[in-house]
């Protein structure tokens, strides 16, 4: 009987540790921020979120470092076109006039960036952020629905010839797809507005070699709307 009263004590300084240890790691885990981020040390008949004195001690629990970013990395080709875009802002700024950005851009692409930068409003992270955003959205795009018609001479050969294998009659054909009408519309929207600056542009005149650029981008363009099969 002594033996049992003598081992109280000792029970009691158990429990109690316990029921500290079970708060502490509660309280731990409700914490905001910083305080998810520290550890939990036994030295002794103690606890702590610091080592014990001497490195001595045992370490009970310990919490990962939150992620710092969950965002998904840039697609390359949408980086690039951001880097083109803050390159035509700062023509923009600048002074350089729309037409003449147009007349010197040498691909469609390049093209279509010009009419984005100056129909965007914003300062020039602004317009180059929703540019990358626009060409993420487009990728995502590409990736459920399949990528979009191409501007550039190859693409548009092999699609004439995939187009001429399988038929303009067959039966998958001819059920429309809204997301990719509404996608060949925009497109459509852009090369008009393109051969429309283009054809100022000529209004304005230049020197010979301007004009004869001027003259290429506009047949390069027109060649790509009747392509598309753009209404006029």
């Amino acid at each position: 009987m002594h033996w049992l009263i003598s081992m109280r004590p000792a029970l009691f300084i158990s429990l109690a540790i316990t029921q500290s240890l079970q708060a502490l790691l509660i309280v731990g885990s409700s914490l905001p921020g910083q305080a998810q981020a520290q550890n939990l040390y036994r030295c002794g008949s103690t606890y702590q979120d610091k080592p014990c004195d001497g490195g001595q001690g045992q370490m009970i629990k310990k919490n990962p470092s939150p992620s710092t970013s969950d965002k998904l990395p840039l697609d390359a080709n949408c980086v690039r076109r951001g880097e083109e875009a803050k390159k035509m802002i700062w023509y923009k700024e600048g002074g350089a006039l729309q037409d003449r950005m147009l007349s010197e851009a040498k691909t469609a692409e390049q093209r279509r960036i010009v009419a984005d930068v100056y129909a965007m409003k914003g300062n020039a992270n602004d317009v180059r952020m929703k540019i990358e955003s626009d060409c993420m959205a487009e990728k995502e795009a590409e990736r459920k629905f399949g990528p979009r018609a191409s501007e550039d001479e190859a693409s548009r050969h092999q699609a004439a010839e995939r187009k001429a294998v399988t038929g303009e009659n067959s039966k998958d054909s001819s059920k429309p797809d809204p997301a990719e009408a509404a996608r060949k519309q925009k497109q459509c929207d852009e090369l008009r507005k393109q051969i429309n600056a283009l054809r100022n542009a000529q209004k304005a005149g230049g020197t010979a070699q301007d004009m004869e650029t001027q003259a290429n981008n506009k047949r390069d363009t027109e060649t790509s709307l009747k392509e598309l099969g753009c209404t006029k």
